[in-house]
């Protein structure tokens, strides 16, 4: 198996997505002054692509509740919340807090470089959105339901 961390969107094969060990691949973005980088598990990604321009990759997140982060206490946000974050790497990326009603939801997209609102107010500036890929070393592509019969 090997892992491949890299930001870049021109060195992250998704042309063949069947070999993603998304268990062990995740989401990650680095924003200052903090120097913060969370770290989110990778549940799915997708290949956007048109003739005569540049493939865009996406990276979807595994959701979590949404928290405060470096915290002794009051952790979970109230009202409670599920955080999901979409990543272009190297690009930009959106966040999504879904609440139990959805007149509460909050997106919020940023680009790298960008600052992003802050509870202090100084504000964080977004250095890096990228992801870590885990690949199967050896996987069959599956093509008809023979394949699938096989691989049982």
């Amino acid at each position: 198996m090997n892992q491949v961390k890299d930001s870049s969107p021109d060195h992250i094969d998704t042309q063949v997505p069947n070999n993603i060990d998304f268990g062990r691949s995740f989401i990650y973005c680095t924003s200052v002054p903090e120097n913060h980088t969370p770290r989110l598990g990778m549940a799915a990604c997708c290949t956007l692509s048109s003739p005569g321009e540049k493939n865009r990759s996406y990276f979807l997140s595994v959701a979590c509740i949404a928290e405060n982060m470096y915290r002794s206490n009051d952790l979970i946000h109230e009202p409670a919340a599920e955080f999901i974050l979409i990543v272009a790497p190297a690009m930009e990326f959106l966040m999504i807090k879904r609440h139990a009603s959805a007149e509460h939801d909050v997106r919020s997209a940023r680009r790298v470089g960008e600052v992003m609102p802050s509870r202090d107010g100084r504000g964080s500036r977004l250095l890096e959105a990228g992801v870590s890929i885990s690949r199967y070393g050896k996987y069959h592509t599956i093509k008809d339901y023979t394949d699938f019969r096989r691989a049982q």
